[in-house]
């Protein structure tokens, strides 16, 4: 096999492997509240004043955008 060909055969693979972990990534925001189960992890920031900080507001965020509640 020729140099062109690992490397585009290495592209493929990354390629591969990042949809595949972008599609989960967002496959368990799509499914799992972050208010609601407690696998998240914690902010260490909410735990220690009670103010949100923009992590906690993206984890918010990205669920309701990916179930289609773009008023929320």
């Amino acid at each position: 096999m020729s140099e062109a060909q690992t490397q585009t055969r290495q592209r493929r693979l990354w390629m591969t492997a990042l949809v595949v972990c972008s599609a989960a990534f967002l496959s368990v925001f799509y499914f799992f509240d972050p208010t609601q189960h407690g696998f998240f992890p914690r902010c260490w920031l909410h735990e220690t004043t009670g103010l949100h900080c923009p992590g906690c507001g993206g984890q918010r965020a990205l669920h309701a955008l990916l179930n289609g509640d773009v008023a929320r």
